[in-house]
Order: structure tokens, then C-alpha cells, then sequence
């Protein structure tokens, strides 16, 4: 990570920064598997991700809302980039 910014290559500095940091929080993610909350008490009092997830039906609903939703919300952002790509100039004359 030091050698890429002693270098000025900044995208491979944060590439490997990125990659560090993930590996830090899957580590973490792992030593835990498959509780999501560990008890300090006794191990059959955590939770563990089959408790934790939702019904069948409800994680339909939140697919089904998600494959509609995300896509209007991605194209509504391009949209919006493409409306205001344009720089304002200082000669450019605005009305209020």
C-alpha cells in the first residue's frame, strides 16, 4: 500500500486499501459465523442467521419491490446527470 503512494498511483493505493479493509471485516464476519449476535452469557442464547432471516413471503415482497424499485431509481439518477451535465458559465444570463 506504501509503495503505490510513494509512486503517485493512487487507484492501486486505494484498491489496496479497499482490499485490506474488506479482508479486515470478513475476518470478523467469519470468527462469528453463523451468529449474528453473540451471546456472552451462553452460546444457545445468540442469534444465529436461520433466526434472524424473514419468512419466504417476505423476502418475495422485498425482491419483487427491489427488481422494480432499483431500476426507476437508476434511471431517474441518469436522467438527473443528464439534465445537469452542463457547466453554468459567469457570461450565461439566469432569470429568477
Amino acid at each position: 500500500m506504501l509503495c503505490f503512494c510513494k509512486k503517485d498511483k493512487i487507484f492501486p493505493a486505494f484498491c489496496s486499501n479497499l482490499l485490506a479493509f474488506l479482508f479486515v471485516v470478513e475476518s470478523g464476519l467469519a470468527s462469528i459465523y453463523p451468529y449474528m449476535l453473540k451471546s456472552s452469557v451462553s452460546s444457545e442464547y445468540g442469534i444465529d442467521i436461520f433466526e434472524a432471516a424473514s419468512s419466504h413471503m417476505t423476502l418475495s415482497v422485498m425482491l419483487g419491490a427491489a427488481l422494480v424499485f432499483v431500476p426507476i431509481i437508476i434511471i431517474y439518477q441518469l436522467w438527473a446527470y443528464t439534465l445537469f451535465r452542463e457547466k453554468i458559465k459567469e457570461t450565461d444570463h439566469v432569470e429568477y
